[in-house]
């Protein structure tokens, strides 16, 4: 049975809403809808911080969420420039030659910043993300947090910090691991629809 979903506001910044207007009633049209709509742009973010002159570079600009754009990324709008600023000192001390993989970084990154107020879990992973792209450190599951989880939990997933790709529908391979954690996040309330959570 599908299900048709209200229209939403346009904004393709924002994972708390998605571009098209045409209800999604499978998996293959969420991730097509994605792909047609998303992933461009995240590409684009990915390729600022790859593109960065030097590792100090891309720090300063990962830790402080800066977009190309120059504004701060929208998932750390609301955090105080003391906590990235506190955040940023902090990854400075980091040995980042010691990270084999992403999920090294992640966890160096996770350990270092978390205990500063107001840093939580979609800040480690985004600057974990950011920071890879420049190290050429790519994820190779998908991480859980914030509005992921509950994308993942309409596809049946609770309580885990990762979800490996080789878990997932067989829809998602058309994604790579970071593209599915925006996916699951941008597609949250469509996928609680379609899978009746």
């Amino acid at each position: 049975m599908t299900r048709t979903l209200p229209k939403k506001q346009i904004n393709p910044k924002s994972c708390a809403t998605r571009v098209s207007e045409s209800p999604l009633d499978s998996l293959e049209a969420i991730i097509s809808d994605y792909l047609a709509n998303y992933s461009d742009n995240a590409d684009r973010e990915l390729r600022f911080y790859q593109r960065q002159r030097t590792l100090e570079d891309a720090l300063e600009n990962a830790a402080l969420a800066r977009l190309p754009s120059g504004k701060r990324a929208h998932h750390q709008r609301r955090l105080s420039s003391s906590t990235l600023n506190a955040a940023w000192d902090a990854l400075q001390q980091c040995d980042f030659k010691a990270c084999r993989n992403f999920h090294d970084l992640f966890c160096l990154i996770d350990q270092t910043v978390r205990p500063i107020d107001g840093i939580g879990e979609l800040y480690v992973y985004d600057t974990a993300h950011r920071i890879g792209a420049y190290l050429r450190l790519v994820p190779d599951r998908v991480y859980v947090h914030a509005g992921v989880r509950v994308g993942a939990k309409a596809l049946g997933f609770k309580k885990c910090d990762y979800i490996l790709c080789s878990d997932l529908p067989g829809e998602f391979s058309a994604l790579q691991p970071d593209q599915i954690e925006d996916c699951l996040c941008i597609y949250k309330h469509e996928l609680e629809m379609l899978f009746g959570t």
